[in-house]
């Protein structure tokens, strides 16, 4: 037995063989396991996600009505081709709600971009009352935005009995037309989306401060920086990449917009604030013409994905400027 043993160590790579099996053993037992434990959000993930995104890019190249083929199930669907992506494409009026969702989003991120930093550099230099604050700021972010868009948007904002047009009218002005003119409505609407998603910003532009050492501080006023400096210097070139990803993820936000708009304006007056996404919706729910509906969505998404590569290649190169 003694001889065997001395002979397996002996060997070249007796004992690293003996031990290898187990390991590879656990490895392929825990990588089963994984796949098991993985299992179920996959399967989540395909049922509602990829099978009803390649639902809806078959459905773009057919006639699909859900009037028509949703209710007789003995009319056939016909494939069209790309019928349906040129008529979307060649449509005015798909390219004037995509107007007003362009302005909405570029409005609605520069403020509350402008507005968060502000609010986030407020929170911390203030010595007292820090928390009382941080809860105020953020209460926005938790309301149902159809409840802000009728509160904020509608009563606030009505153009007879809302405070605001009745504090213009005690200081000698004449009440503004918030909701029946087309410029003043999308002002609306972006006051509106400014109030309840700064909040937002303020979270992750905080977060982004908080993470900045204090110690740059400091060793920057034993340089003789002034605060501007600091700001500047400091602060705008390390809170970059936090801001960036704060840019990104309103600005997809944004150009989904629907609920506000549903709730305040209705697209309206006309359609002078009618946004992609509502436009989508009356396409293909309130008119069932499911497969034009769908050649707008495929359109949007591709609006957004240029979105965020512009904002990813602008990133890159602001950030390494900045930095350098």
């Amino acid at each position: 037995m003694t001889q065997a043993v001395d002979a397996r160590v002996a060997a070249p790579g007796g004992g690293e063989a003996a031990t290898a099996a187990p390991r590879k053993r656990k490895r392929r037992d825990d990588f089963r396991w994984k796949l098991i434990l993985l299992l179920p959000a996959v399967l989540v993930v395909l049922t509602f996600t990829i099978l009803p995104l390649l639902w809806t890019l078959g459905a773009s190249f057919t006639d699909f009505h859900l009037f028509l083929h949703g209710f007789q199930k003995d009319v056939p669907v016909k494939f069209v081709g790309l019928n349906n992506w040129i008529d979307v494409m060649t449509d005015q009026f798909f390219w004037h709600t995509a107007k007003n969702t362009i302005v909405f989003s570029v409005a609605t991120v520069a403020l509350e971009l402008v507005i968060g930093l502000a609010v986030a550099l407020s929170l911390r230099n203030i010595t007292r009352g820090q928390r009382f604050f941080r809860v105020w700021f953020l209460l926005p972010l938790f309301l149902s935005p159809v409840a802000v868009g009728m509160i904020v948007g509608r009563m606030i904002f009505h153009e007879a009995v809302g405070p605001v047009n009745d504090i213009l009218r005690d200081v000698g002005f004449a009440g503004i037309p918030w909701l029946s003119q087309a410029k003043w409505a999308m002002f609306t609407l972006i006051m509106v989306d400014v109030w309840q998603n700064t909040s937002f910003m303020v979270l992750l532009l905080y977060a982004g401060l908080m993470s900045i050492p204090d110690e740059l501080y400091e060793a920057a006023k034993v340089d003789g920086a002034s605060d501007i400096q600091g700001l500047f210097k400091i602060t705008l070139p390390l809170l970059a990449p936090v801001a960036m990803v704060a840019i990104l993820i309103k600005g997809l936000d944004a150009f989904k917009v629907v609920d506000i708009i549903k709730v305040v304006t209705g697209g309206g007056p006309g359609n002078s604030t009618e946004s992609l996404t509502l436009n989508i919706f009356d396409t293909s729910v309130r008119s069932g013409d499911i497969s034009v509906g769908a050649a707008g969505g495929f359109i949007l998404l591709g609006i957004m994905t240029i979105f965020v590569l512009i904002v990813l290649a602008v990133s890159r190169r602001y950030v390494s400027t900045l930095t350098d």
